[in-house]
């Protein structure tokens, strides 16, 4: 039986525990819980009981060598529309591009995911994350904000890059809504991101770095026909620089004859994350 004074210990001992975590997170020095860790794996399931949507989707998670005795950070990737799952990266996920990501976001002490749309399939365009883009950034938003909240990601060091359609996503349905609470590292938009007709940059948003690369001569050949890549960087680039304000915006315009199957993707996400010091 404990006595008064063991348990007046055992009081002492619990509360100054909290009150040192509480004081790593005040100075904004890591605390991780080993039980918190990610583990690799592949075909994992998300469904999303924090935003509302009720969504579920998979993705993959790529955490070798992390040291989670320090902050660790996040690359989530999205990728480009497809009609068929041999066209798309997140359908193999020992790929050579993935890979690549992977391993550089590991080597710098960030967790890599590759997420698939929650969305399904559709006739007209496949698999995208631009088609329902209301419901999927609010599906995002909610796994995002659920890693940082369980896993102990670091906002500051957390990116979102996305292709094509993924690019669409980021510039025209998540960055124009508060979400700078889980990304601060930046976001990396290749072969598109777009405009919004429907609101504006969110101001919340306008320290996260924010990226374009797009080939001068992508202007055609994709789905929906008639969509231009380099058209919509353009746009989506000007919207966050001017009516937004993001001092943070950067636009490159690669040469090189680059069309919208000739990135190296994983070379242009590797760029532009920093490694957790």
């Amino acid at each position: 039986m404990k006595t008064t004074s063991t348990r007046f210990k055992s009081v002492i001992i619990a509360s100054f525990s909290v009150l040192a975590i509480a004081a790593l997170v005040l100075m904004g020095l890591p605390y991780q819980d080993a039980s918190a860790a990610l583990s690799t794996g592949t075909y994992k399931t998300y469904k999303d009981t924090r935003n509302g949507t009720n969504m579920s989707s998979r993705y993959h998670v790529y955490a070798n060598g992390i040291d989670w005795n320090k902050d660790v950070g996040m690359v989530y990737y999205l990728d480009g529309d497809y009609f068929a799952n041999s066209a798309s990266t997140f359908h193999a996920p020992t790929n050579t591009r993935t890979q690549n990501m992977a391993k550089d976001a590991n080597s710098k002490n960030l967790v890599f995911i590759s997420v698939e749309s929650p969305s399904p399939r559709t006739a007209k365009n496949g698999t995208t994350w631009w088609e329902n883009g209301i419901n999927n950034a609010k599906w995002f938003d909610a796994f995002a904000r659920d890693m940082r909240d369980n896993h102990g990601i670091s906002p500051e060091h957390t990116y979102v890059a996305g292709y094509s359609g993924g690019a669409e996503l980021i510039s025209i349905y998540l960055m124009t809504e508060k979400r700078y609470e889980w990304v601060q590292g930046g976001a990396i938009m290749i072969g598109g991101g777009d405009k919004s007709t429907r609101k504006g940059p969110h101001p919340a948003n306008k320290n996260v770095p924010m990226y374009w690369e797009v080939g001068g001569s992508d202007v055609g050949g994709t789905n929906p026909p008639g969509w231009s890549a380099f058209h919509a960087a353009k746009a989506g680039f000007m919207d966050y620089r001017d009516r937004g304000n993001y001092t943070t915006a950067k636009r490159t315009l690669l040469q090189g004859g680059i069309t919208h199957q000739k990135y190296n993707i994983s070379a242009l996400v590797n760029k532009h994350t920093k490694a957790v010091r």
